[in-house]
């Protein structure tokens, strides 16, 4: 498998090798080699170091910028897609940027990926491309998890987004409707029934946004 030369400056080459375990180098020296495989093995291992409690070393964090980069740069659409959810997998630290650009991707597989992290790391900065992607996008499975992640977030302008999901009776969004339905319920901390689209209109028209209750999932 051909080498990915990424252009790591030397100061990150010494951290990498000062600050990491053997496995952790290994991992690292296999990802660069352009070891598609590594890059699961290298988030999996951050993500067990995590789990356990143990802070993250400076080659940790190097590692971490590394898998930033595979999932920005990498050529290989599956490295992408494997860094992306690598870097979703940890709790502590935030990629919100990355997740946001690779919304924007050509490639379906990379925003699939991009979508399923921001659901894991809610971030109100990717609204905009979410609705955009609702919008646009071509992959239904994408369009579902692109509802979750609005469902994730739960502010303002996702409860608008999502009553636009649930309002919309074509065939684009036949298999969110019932996602956005329950994320509708999360969000507001109302009831009203899946049928009853003009019980939610009323509710669209006068409900003011302060009386709101938050994100999905939170208590009222």
């Amino acid at each position: 498998m051909p080498s990915r030369n990424l252009p790591l400056s030397g100061l990150l080459i010494s951290l990498l090798l000062a600050g990491c375990g053997t496995s952790s180098q290994d991992l690292l020296l296999e990802v660069r080699k352009g070891e598609t495989y590594s890059i699961s093995d290298l988030g999996q291992h951050l993500s067990s170091r995590e789990t356990a409690g143990e802070a993250l070393s400076k080659g940790d964090l190097a590692a971490i910028e590394l898998l930033r980069d595979v999932a920005e740069t990498d050529p290989a659409v599956a490295n992408r897609m494997r860094a992306i959810a690598a870097l979703a997998g940890l709790k502590s630290i935030e990629s919100k940027d990355t997740f946001t650009k690779a919304l924007k991707s050509e490639y379906w597989g990379v925003r699939w990926e991009a979508a399923k992290a921001i659901t894991a790391h809610p971030d109100p900065g990717a609204v905009p491309s979410l609705i955009f992607m609702l919008k646009n996008e071509t992959e239904s499975i994408i369009l579902l998890d692109a509802v979750k992640a609005l469902s994730a977030i739960g502010d303002e302008a996702s409860l608008k987004a999502l009553l636009l999901v649930y309002f919309d009776l074509t065939p684009r969004h036949a298999n969110n409707r019932m996602k956005a339905h329950a994320a509708l319920c999360q969000i507001t901390g109302k009831n009203i029934p899946f049928d009853d689209v003009e019980g939610w209109l009323n509710y669209s028209r006068t409900t003011p946004p302060e009386s709101r209750p938050g994100a999905a999932g939170e208590k009222e």
